[in-house]
């Protein structure tokens, strides 16, 4: 074509040609789509930028690569169409271009996310060809004013203001800055995120036929009424989360789901009516929103003709179930005293998860299940008062609560993994550790679970028994050689055991052993038995859970060598030296290098030894000092003096009874 060299530089390569630079000065620029019969393929990065004449531009057809910042800061540039075989989009080719108004976006791209930030003026779009999907970053929002798709589009279809599918039955994304949107006739779902984060956003107005809103689709606007369609039966999950200029919400007759955290945090919502066709709340949905569920004049509440829910005196929701009432959730969150509704057979998962004052709790009589962590982070809650027909008490249903006491069922046929435990969520042995649980206790005549030394044990198929819980008060406990295993969580939360006694290599499950403090001696039984004396800290619970846990069950010689490297990473301090010193005594499965350097580590430092145990008025560490010859004849003088000198009398008259008696001396120092 006559005249495009001379207004294009450009190189050829690869059966195509990339326009380096263009030269014209003309206010309407139509790329050609050959020069010197060779078809425009790609546009080189910078090839226009600051061109300052140019108004319009349309890219040559054939041209299926642009480079960066190709068209970046043409300060009079007002309207680009991209090409339709271009199968992306980046800001970056029009950035700075502060007048552009127009984008006819490539038409060849498939998944069209449109991200922040945006072209500072530009006021409508056209959305390509071949696009199925759609995004736009709120930066977008807040400038365009239109929005269109080619007229050639499959999947997608606009009227001007929102994005549809291509039979107008889906809203798939709201693009422009309009406070008000009138939703298109025909369309039944508004789709997730449509219309979320957009702060401009003041009412919508839903055709009927809308059947469906979906997940935080209008999370985060600034949406300020809502009335619903008679036809819209489901809100899904955290639709309107965060809407915190919500005031009025109007649920027609029809509405049968509202999904959790639906309204959460609409804090200047007023009232809520759930009308008597809803069937379904989900959890935490008024979360937040400063509705009263209870009192004389309630601003929460459920239509009197709804069959299925209801709100009890206490503000908390309840269901009619096939077998009798259900308590779902607590809506109310200053209730300190809590009885369940009369006809109430379950508890329903997480009911009260995490309320922040209940404190005294009465499960009545009839209630055949607590579900999963119905009662989880009630951290006031101290007493509780479980029915005789309780069949099934979920996991972690008490969890991380102030239980002092707790009395299990005759009836009880399933109790979930840490139903008791406290301080469950992201317990760490130093920064989090687990909380000492309460005592828990078992009537007699259960035919699933018995208690014995402190145990609880659930009997299995067959034959056997495995340990589920320690209940307590024991502190000297011994797993029966006949146990088929140690259930998860078990010991959560333990502290003051003196003596563990188990069967060596019995079967044990995820944190089995994670203590608040591990035993002060345990002992293996079988034909690797051991007793051991263990690190009594938080270094003690790390190995003890370490080692149990790697292999599934009580390896004695993982034991020894996890708390063996333990000693070896610690600071040396008194847990240290008297599992050194233990360790050295009783040397089970004690590596020869690991040996070495106990000693080592005892003879090196025997002055700080020594003064440690005197804090501590440790006899037992001396004498084994002496056993093992780190003390001697030799060094006991000097012994002495580093421990007068810290001034222990008792430890000090130990040492001159063992140099008396062990070292074969009849020196007697009367000046003590």
């Amino acid at each position: 074509m006559e005249g495009f060299p001379r207004q294009f530089e450009y190189v050829v390569s690869d059966g195509g040609l990339r326009v380096e630079r263009c030269l014209s000065r003309s206010e309407s620029l139509v790329m050609p789509e050959f020069i010197d019969g060779i078809a425009v393929t790609a546009i080189a990065p910078y090839a226009l930028e600051g061109n300052a004449d140019i108004r319009d531009v349309v890219c040559s057809p054939q041209v299926t690569e642009i480079g960066s910042r190709a068209f970046a800061n043409c300060p009079s540039l007002k309207r680009i169409v991209f090409p339709p075989k271009l199968d992306r989009y980046d800001n970056s080719w029009v950035a700075g271009c502060a007048r552009l108004e127009e984008i006819v976006l490539p038409g060849a791209v498939i998944d069209l996310d449109l991200v922040a930030p945006a072209p500072s003026g530009v006021k409508r779009v056209c959305i390509g060809e071949m696009t199925r999907t759609v995004q736009i970053a709120r930066a977008w929002k807040v400038r365009l004013e239109q929005v269109d798709v080619h007229p050639g589009n499959r999947w997608l279809s606009s009227d001007g203001a929102c994005v549809y599918d291509a039979g107008g039955t889906e809203l798939i994304v709201h693009a422009t800055k309009a406070p008000k949107v009138v939703v298109a006739q025909g369309c039944r779902r508004v789709a997730e995120r449509a219309f979320e984060l957009e702060k401009h956003l003041e009412h919508v107005d839903l055709p009927e036929g809308v059947c469906e809103i979906g997940e935080r689709a209008f999370a985060e606007s600034a949406l300020r009424s809502f009335e619903s369609p008679q036809s819209l039966q489901t809100i899904c999950r955290e639709a309107f989360a965060d809407c915190q200029l919500l005031e009025e919400v109007q649920l027609a007759d029809g509405l049968r789901e509202i999904g959790g955290r639906a309204f959460s945090g609409c804090s200047a919502c007023s009232n809520v009516d759930l009308p008597a066709s809803v069937a379904f709340v989900g959890r935490k949905a008024f979360e937040g929103a400063n509705l009263r569920a209870c009192g004389e004049h309630p601003t929460l509440s459920v239509s009197s003709r709804n069959p299925v829910l209801f709100i009890d005196g206490a503000g908390v929701l309840c269901e009619h179930g096939d077998d009798g009432v259900v308590v779902v959730e607590a809506l109310d969150r200053q209730t300190e005293r809590y009885r369940t509704p009369a006809g109430t057979v379950r508890v329903a998962d997480r009911a009260f998860f995490e309320h922040p004052c209940l404190e005294q709790l009465e499960i009545t009589e009839g209630v055949l299940q607590i579900g999963q962590e119905a009662f989880m982070g009630c951290r006031r809650l101290r007493s509780v008062a479980l029915p005789s027909t309780l069949r099934c008490l979920g996991a972690r249903a008490f969890a991380t609560t102030a239980l002092n006491s707790c009395v299990m069922p005759a009836s009880l046929e399933s109790l979930g993994e840490c139903a008791f435990a406290f301080n469950f969520k992201n317990w760490h042995p130093t920064t989090n550790p687990p909380e000492a649980r309460s005592h828990i206790s078992l009537e007699p005549g259960n035919e699933r679970y018995f208690v014995k030394r402190g145990l609880l044990y659930e009997r299995c198929e067959g034959k056997g028994a495995q340990v589920v819980l320690y209940v307590g008060p024991d502190i000297d406990l011994e797993v029966g050689q006949d146990a088929r295993g140690i259930a998860p969580y078990a010991f959560f939360g333990v502290q003051g055991i003196r003596e563990l006694r188990l069967p060596a290599n019995i079967p044990t499950g995820e944190a089995t052993f994670a203590m608040r403090k591990p035993p002060e001696r345990i002992t293996l039984l079988g034909d690797d038995g051991i007793v051991f004396e263990t690190m009594h800290d938080w270094r003690g619970v790390c190995a003890l859970q370490r080692s149990f846990a790697s292999d599934g069950t009580t390896n004695a010689r993982l034991l020894c060598s996890t708390f063996d490297e333990e000693a070896l990473s610690a600071q040396v301090d008194y847990e240290a030296y008297r599992y050194m010193i233990t360790r050295l005594l009783h040397p089970e499965y004690l590596e020869p290098t690991v040996r070495q350097t106990f000693e080592r580590t005892l003879r090196e430092r025997l002055d700080d030894a020594c003064v440690t145990f005197a804090r501590h008025d440790d006899r037992a560490c001396i004498d084994g000092l002496v056993d093992l010859g780190v003390i001697c004849a030799e060094n006991i003088d000097k012994a002495l003096e580093t421990v007068s000198n810290a001034d222990s009398a008792p430890i000090t008259a130990r040492l001159l009874e063992l140099k008396r008696t062990r070292f074969s001396s009849a020196t007697r120092d009367y000046g003590l």
